[in-house]
């Protein structure tokens, strides 16, 4: 998917379930990639673009009305292998001239 041609103000793309009727679920969004047999399997990127002030990629969950809230969980993957290692997670900060 792409949004506008490059000009002075590019659009956004908006995904988004509909909002649910009192009493029912509201829908999910799920992004995956393919399995893959003896080669790799295909990588999911979340990242802005370059520019004079970059954008911010925010990762939150919904308030709840209810007695529990949701919950973020970042997970490396599991290695089957006998010799193999868990994969890692990584949170780095960037960096500038001020810190």
């Amino acid at each position: 998917m792409v949004s506008g041609t490059g000009g002075m103000e590019v659009g956004s793309i908006d995904i988004h379930t509909a909002p649910a009727r009192f009493g029912a679920v509201g829908g999910d969004i799920s992004m995956h990639t393919g399995s893959a047999h003896e080669a790799t399997s295909g990588t999911i990127a979340l990242q802005t673009g370059v520019g004079d002030q970059a954008g911010s990629v925010t990762i939150g969950v919904g308030n709840s009305l209810g007695e529990s809230a949701g919950r973020i969980s970042i997970v490396g993957g599991t290695s089957v292998h006998s010799t193999g290692f868990g994969g890692g997670v990584d949170i780095v900060s960037g960096s500038g001239a001020m810190g």
